[in-house]
């Protein structure tokens, strides 16, 4: 008797362990078809970032780290669904779709959508982007005014469309929008003066700025030409000359009791370093002065040629 209870026991425990097993290679099954869907999924995103890097690359979160692949994904569904004005982010099933129709996106809507998607993240363009002036980010001076930035946008954002605000980035009126939303953007003072004319135009002194700040991951021969011209590069002879006058911006854009509109507007009446002598202390200042020297103040017949030349086209479709 005790046998057979024995061998009964053992008959079901073998049941047990065989059960158990089952339902873990279900479930183990499961997970593996669950993971490869996921990784799928994100493989197309990578994919699509990858090709579309030039819209991506070098935005910053509002804290110190850089963008990472991990965040992609749920990037660009957040931005997706917002650009399609929809309430939830888009299932899996739609990446596809949604990549064929950024496809035939203008460039102006590809750069409001990656714009709209990485604000909506919590990020915000670098210096060494276009966007970085085109929306105004320019016109901070340190981390704390980009994040307060940052905020004002994500807050437009959640009350304009997505139409809307590209319409408004077309037309020039993304202050108009803000004002029109309750955003409050009366503590950047140089913002409406650079959204007047983006992304079609810009004054020069925000490719200094940007130049200033970047200069050193590009070749010379990157300056921008408007930038060239203006603040005195054309007349650099030797590198030490273009490192001296770079130094010399740079520190002038350091200081946080400077007005970079005083700066263009110093640009365009031939004051340069009169201007910068103010704020930077410049040993043999003759020699700046030289290197400083540019074709202003130019003769009212000559004013469309001045606009053109101190002003900075950026041409898109």
């Amino acid at each position: 008797m005790l046998s057979v209870d024995i061998l009964a026991s053992k008959t079901l425990f073998g049941v047990c362990i065989a059960i158990t097993a089952c339902l873990a290679g279900l479930f183990i099954r499961r997970k593996l078809r669950k993971w490869r869907i996921t990784r799928m999924v994100r493989a197309e995103y990578y994919s699509w970032f990858i090709n579309n890097e030039a819209f991506m690359e070098d935005w910053k979160f509002a804290g110190d780290s850089r963008i990472t692949h991990r965040a992609i994904d749920e990037i660009l569904l957040t931005g997706w669904s917002y650009t399609k004005g929809e309430k939830h982010p888009s299932s899996s099933s739609s990446v596809a779709k949604m990549m064929e129709d950024i496809a035939r996106f203008s460039f102006s809507e590809k750069e409001c959508h990656m714009f709209c998607s990485a604000i909506l993240a919590g990020l915000f363009p670098d210096p060494d982007r276009r966007n970085w002036i085109t929306f105004g980010f320019c016109i901070c001076n340190g981390k704390a005014n980009e994040i307060a930035l940052l905020a004002a946008y994500q807050k437009l954002l959640l009350s304009c469309t997505f139409d809307e605000f590209l319409l408004a980035y077309k037309t020039c009126t993304l202050a108009e929008l803000f004002k029109s939303k309750g955003v409050d953007i009366a503590k950047f003072p140089y913002l409406e003066g650079v959204l007047e004319w983006s992304p079609y135009m810009n004054d020069s002194v925000w490719d200094l700025k940007q130049w200033i700040l970047v200069g050193k991951k590009r070749h010379v021969s990157h300056i921008h030409s408007s930038v060239f011209v203006d603040y005195g590069f054309m007349n650099c002879r030797t590198a030490d000359q273009l490192h001296h006058l770079t130094e010399v911006y740079r520190a002038y854009f350091k200081r946080d009791d400077v007005n970079p509109t005083a700066l263009h507007e110093a640009c365009i009446r031939g004051k340069l370093a009169e201007h910068v002598n103010q704020f930077v202390k410049m040993k043999g200042g003759k020699r700046y002065k030289k290197l400083m020297k540019n074709p202003y103040p130019l003769e009212q017949k000559l004013y469309t040629y001045q606009l053109q030349v101190t002003s900075s086209p950026r041409m898109h479709y």
